[in-house]
């Protein structure tokens, strides 16, 4: 949800995370609240965040907050979604 996308990137601050990407204006309509289309019947969206980890204690840890985060919010709409999945091959040369 876009209303907490200053939450999370604060909390990625905080950990010292700082390798990442945000795609603000995302569509999207998943199991866990009302889809979120950005439009008069299902107004607002969403905020993705890639991160890339390489250290598995700061990984467990960002985990370890944002499920914590999950568990401390107001309503469910401000709950968010996590994926992760390890990458083979990355270059940024």
């Amino acid at each position: 949800n876009v209303s907490t996308l200053e939450q999370i990137k604060d909390l990625i601050d905080k950990l010292e995370i700082d390798d990442y990407q945000i795609f603000e204006q995302v569509l999207s309509k998943n199991v866990h609240d009302v889809p979120r289309l950005n439009n008069a019947v299902w107004p607002g969206y969403n905020c993705v965040f890639i991160l890339k980890i390489t250290v598995e204690v700061k990984y467990n840890q960002i985990l370890r907050e944002l499920r914590q985060y999950n568990k401390s919010v107001f309503n469910k709409s401000e709950r968010i979604s996590v994926c992760a999945w390890s990458v083979d091959d990355v270059f940024d040369d």
